[in-house]
């Protein structure tokens, strides 16, 4: 009990540890933090938990060239030992880009503790404090130290910390996708079209009675075969399929008057998507979607069907599980769907980009209803479970796409 007493005041004395950051990851809530420092020393540190952002007990230990005994934290902490104790932590990079580290008489891993965070100097060139700013602290300076270690402390692989390493991870991903089209038409059959984003499983009503075209993406081999006009293959996501298309093969969309945009969990007949086309040109659309049932899931409760509102309601953008575009809408503003992997915030940037070239063209129609059928799991669901395995994060997509190109978040009406 004296080695745990000793240790305990050493690291309570410099001021290191991160008490409440380390009860809200380890211990289920910041109320625990009288409690976490007491934790660490008796179970935490054998479990691998962090004291603070740039201390790794496993990584610490196996860079001493003995079995060490005792807490290491404690250990590295009452020791002159100039090594980071973590992989992230470049000492080399902090001090050449850190001014004062070499008067200071403290090792460049102590600088950063004292003045490093607190003065926004970036602790390694993969690591961004601005960038976590703005992509994960939502523009709050006080959450840029909880998020830099919640990052660090729960994720097995770092998701990116810099504008550059997203970049990378996106275009990691669009290098990897293989497009095919394995049936085309040489001309349209009809004036508007609806392409769907699906595995199979999207609902049969949008098939019969259609007076569209009707273009199915697949993302993974469907089981059985389905009616449509086109058939393409792409193991990607919606945005990156539309935007393969535009890339590759504008013509096979462009052709079109409008063209509607569905997740295969987005329930429609076909009697309903030729009323939301026949709208959409009476009225001069140039991005719209179909209000949501009341039984819907969906982010925005401003985009469920109103019984007393007017059959069009005009807002800054619509949701990218459903969103009509017109040709020329899609000619202008189709680079969106190339701005992300995920899809999120590239709806309001196809809005904000429309009501920039066309006005106010942007509107849900509230006399037509489509069904948002799944309820999104962002913890386990199989579409962020493929995002982060590609080092992607949705909503670090949405606030660099915001931060970039100067756009509201959220759907607002207008």
């Amino acid at each position: 009990m004296f080695a745990v007493a000793r240790d305990f005041f050493t690291i309570l004395r410099t001021g290191i540890f991160e008490h409440r950051f380390y009860a809200r990851v380890y211990l289920g809530g910041s109320c625990a933090a009288p409690f976490a420092l007491l934790h660490y020393l008796l179970r935490g540190e054998a479990r691998g938990a962090r004291p603070c952002h740039f201390f790794d007990p496993a990584y610490y230990r196996a860079t001493l060239e003995s079995t060490a005994r005792g807490n290491l934290f404690a250990t590295f902490l009452r020791s002159d030992d100039p090594m980071a104790p973590c992989a992230e932590f470049d000492a080399g990079w902090y001090c050449d880009h850190t001014p004062g580290v070499a008067t200071s008489k403290l090792s460049p891993w102590r600088h950063f503790q004292k003045y490093g965070l607190a003065g926004w100097h970036d602790p390694a060139p993969d690591i961004s404090l601005t960038f976590i700013l703005i992509a994960y602290a939502k523009r709050r300076p006080n959450r840029v130290g909880r998020k830099l270690y919640e990052i660090l402390a729960t994720k097995n692989t770092t998701p990116p910390l810099t504008l550059a390493s997203l970049t990378q991870a996106q275009t990691n991903f669009r290098a990897q996708i293989k497009f095919e089209i394995q049936r085309t038409m040489p001309q349209r059959r009809h004036n508007n079209l609806v392409f769907v984003q699906t595995a199979g499983g999207h609902p049969a009503t949008i098939e019969p009675g259609r007076a569209y075209d009707l273009m199915l993406n697949y993302y993974v081999a469907p089981t059985a075969e389905r009616e449509a006009d086109y058939v393409l293959a792409q193991r990607g996501t919606k945005v990156t399929a539309i935007d393969t298309i535009l890339r590759q093969q504008p013509d096979l969309l462009l052709r079109y008057d409008h063209t509607l945009f569905l997740d295969d969990d987005v329930e429609m007949d076909a009697a309903s998507i030729n009323d939301f086309f026949n709208i959409m040109e009476r009225c001069q659309l140039d991005l719209a979607q179909p209000a949501l049932t009341i039984d819907s899931t969906s982010s925005f409760k401003e985009l469920l069907v109103q019984s007393d509102a007017a059959p069009i309601r005009h807002f800054n953008c619509v949701e990218i599980m459903v969103p009509g575009l017109s040709s020329r809408a899609l000619k202008n503003c189709g680079w969106a769907f190339g701005a992300s992997i995920s899809g999120f915030g590239v709806d309001m940037l196809l809005g904000a980009e429309a009501h920039k070239q066309f006005g106010n063209t942007v509107a849900v129609i509230n006399a037509v209803t489509a069904r948002h059928a799944r309820p999104p799991d962002r913890k386990g669901g199989a579409f962020y479970r493929f995002m982060a395995a590609n080092s992607i994060d949705p909503m670090v997509e949405m606030y660099t796409l915001s931060e970039e190109h100067s756009f509201p978040l959220g759907i607002k009406s207008i």
